[in-house]
Formats: structure tokens, C-alpha cells, sequence
């Protein structure tokens, strides 16, 4: 009975490694630390070299071949393993971009006004000396060929959807101010609402400025109304997002919105909140908070696709809508200079209406560049 219980704990203690086991993958030892220096040398040494390639063999520990993939993409380098069991490589290469240089890059002859953009943004950001080192030594990938976003050459070049892009020059004298399509009873409501009788200035001065201020008490109608009379006065062509402080308000607003049209939520009106949304292909009018518009302006930094963008309630000042208007101001400035400088390629100017229950709009009129107002009253 002594004897299969003496095996049985001669198999649970653990097996010394072959010799040959601990020297497998060039000279790195089994040490945590000892391993990741090794690596880290022989990449850094890799990336001060002229070869364009190098390879692993396969002896490399899953955790090895991990810190490697890890690491590879720090220095500008790229790696992939291919192949399996005693046959898996890993191979870590220089893309074409990075380049070792001998000496310090030629010196590069720039057009005024882009020497003045790079002279700024590297007075607000200069570079450390690990970052220009780095750099001389190749091991910081150039940039990609592509402009920086939020310059009008970008504005020009970010038309590669244009023909999915629902973006045109608006005609407002197209048609009335007035929804057609609405029911009988909704137009008359709308007609005792206090901004009825300011349909026509509203959309007169947004047809002759790109921003516009509109104040109105609470109750007036300026919420739902303002973005209807320029939808019917652009004759349904317009594209246009709508900004509300609150998910709940959001999706009232819209939902009454498309009832005073009589047409259901998600077609022609649609909301977006998060965790829920209601709208389609054919939403020309879209309601969202703030933080919704600001993830549309990450991914589209042009909003190519609105021609109007309004801000509701921008007296409440919250995080939100102050990143708006700061992203907006240079906004519409930026696509205004992209439209008058190439009308055919650039999309058309964004016209941002910003409306508030107060008429202390002195200091937001001021930012925007002197803007004009309209009152709705109460």
C-alpha cells in the first residue's frame, strides 16, 4: 500500500525543465523581468537597425509572444504570428513610414498660413525630447497623408459620402413657412401659439445669417415650432438636428413635432437619446440631447449631413451644450469659409439657430460675432 502512495506523491510534485528548455528563444531566461528586457533591447535594437524584419522562433511562451504584440505597436512596428504548434512564428516588421534617419529631416518650405497653424499648435503643445528623439530615430510612425480635422481643406476632402449626404443649398423661396401635410386641428393650435407670428422673420434671418438667436417665454412654442418653419420654408429639402437638454423633453418634443404633422415618430421626425431611438432614412428632422449631437460631431467632425443645427434651452449652461457651442462656433465659421471658397465640392453652410426662455442673450450674441435676435414673447 506504501509504495503506490510514494508514486502518487512523487507525481504531484512538480517536474524539473529539460535543460535545453530554459535557452530556447535565444539567450532569454525564464525570469519575468529578465525576459521583458531582453525583448524590449532586442526591438529597441531592431528599430536602430537597418533590417526591415524580424523573427521570434517559436519557442516564445504565450505570455512572451503577448508582451511582444504588446509592445511592437509602441516603437512603430508591426507583428503578426502565423503558423502553428512547433511550426508558429512571430515576425515584427517596419511599416514603410517609419524610417531610421541618418541625420535630422530636411528642412520643409510651408505656405504661410500653415506655418502660422503649426507654429500655434506647437506653442500650445511642444513636443518633449523623448517625442523628438523618438522622431529622428525613426521609431514614431509619420502622419497619415490626410488633413487635420477642423480646417476647411478638411471640409473640402470630407465629401467622400457626399452622394449619400442629404446636405444641400437650401431655397427658402420655395414655398411658405406653413406645414401643408399638418391636420386641421393641429394648424389651428399652432396658429395661437405665440411664435406663429414670428414664422416669417425666423426663417428670413436664418435664410441671411449663419447664426441666429431666438427668444421666447416659456409656452410659446419656439421648441416645436422654429424647427418646422424651416423644414416647410426649405419645401422639406432641409436636414435638421435638434438639441434639448433632457431625454424626456427630447422625446416630447418630437413625438408632438409628428403628431402637429400628422405623421407617427421615426419617419420624417425622429428622436435620439441614449439607450433609445426612434428614426430612419427618411428622418429630416431629429431630436437629441447634447451628448448624443457631440458622439455625431466625433464621428463627423463636418456634419455634413445637417444643414441646420438648433440648440433649445442654451441658458441652462450645462457641460454639454457648452462643448457645442464651442464646437459650433468654429463650426459654421469653418464651413461657411469651405463653401464661399469651393461651392461646387464643399457642403453648404451649417445655419445654427440658438434659442432660450430669456432675453439675456447679450454675452452668447457677443461669442458668436454679434448675431442677430428674434423674440417671440409669451
Amino acid at each position: 500500500a506504501g509504495k503506490p502512495e510514494r508514486a502518487k506523491r512523487e507525481r504531484t510534485l512538480p517536474q524539473p525543465k529539460p535543460e535545453h528548455a530554459a535557452n530556447t528563444m535565444s539567450g532569454f531566461t525564464p525570469g519575468r523581468e529578465t525576459w521583458r528586457i531582453k525583448i524590449e533591447k532586442q526591438l529597441d535594437g531592431f528599430c536602430r537597425s537597418a533590417n526591415r524584419e524580424l523573427q521570434f522562433p517559436p519557442t516564445l511562451t504565450s505570455e512572451e509572444r503577448r508582451f511582444v504584440h504588446a509592445h511592437a505597436p509602441k516603437l512603430g512596428l508591426k507583428t503578426k504570428s502565423q503558423g502553428k504548434g512547433a511550426e508558429r512564428f512571430l515576425t515584427v516588421w517596419k511599416p514603410q513610414r517609419v524610417v531610421a534617419l541618418a541625420e535630422d529631416a530636411p528642412r520643409l518650405d510651408l505656405a504661410k498660413d500653415a506655418a502660422v497653424v503649426l507654429d500655434a499648435h506647437f506653442r500650445a503643445h511642444p513636443p518633449t525630447p523623448e517625442e523628438l528623439n523618438d522622431a529622428r530615430e525613426g521609431r514614431v510612425a509619420d502622419a497619415k497623408p490626410s488633413p487635420e480635422p477642423g480646417t476647411v481643406r478638411s471640409t473640402l476632402r470630407n465629401v467622400k459620402n457626399r452622394h449619400k449626404s442629404r446636405a444641400a443649398v437650401i431655397d427658402y423661396a420655395k414655398t411658405k413657412p406653413e406645414c401643408a401635410t399638418a391636420p386641421s386641428a393641429m394648424r389651428k393650435a399652432r396658429q395661437k401659439l405665440p411664435a406663429w407670428e414670428a414664422r416669417s422673420k425666423v426663417v428670413d434671418l436664418v435664410k441671411r445669417h449663419d447664426v441666429v438667436l431666438v427668444a421666447g417665454e416659456t409656452g410659446c412654442g419656439k421648441s416645436t415650432q422654429v424647427p418646422q418653419f424651416l423644414f416647410d420654408a426649405s419645401a422639406c429639402e432641409a436636414s435638421i438636428a435638434c438639441s434639448q437638454p433632457r431625454r424626456l423633453s427630447a422625446i416630447a418634443v418630437a413625438e408632438r413635432v409628428a403628431a402637429e404633422r400628422g405623421e407617427t415618430c421615426g419617419s420624417t421626425v425622429g428622436y435620439q437619446v441614449r439607450f433609445e431611438s426612434s428614426f430612419s432614412a427618411k428622418t429630416r428632422l431629429l431630436f437629441a440631447t447634447p451628448g448624443v449631437l457631440l458622439r455625431k460631431l466625433g464621428s463627423d467632425p463636418d456634419l455634413v449631413s445637417y444643414t441646420h443645427f438648433l440648440l433649445d434651452e442654451v441658458h441652462e449652461e450645462d457641460r454639454d451644450t457648452e462643448f457645442l457651442l464651442v464646437a459650433l462656433r468654429e463650426l459654421v465659421a469653418r464651413r461657411r469659409e469651405a463653401y464661399d471658397a469651393s461651392p461646387d465640392v464643399a457642403p453648404p453652410p451649417l445655419k445654427l439657430v440658438l434659442m432660450s426662455a430669456t432675453l439675456g442673450l447679450q454675452k452668447l450674441g457677443d461669442y458668436f460675432g454679434g448675431c442677430p435676435s428674434c423674440s417671440m414673447g409669451g
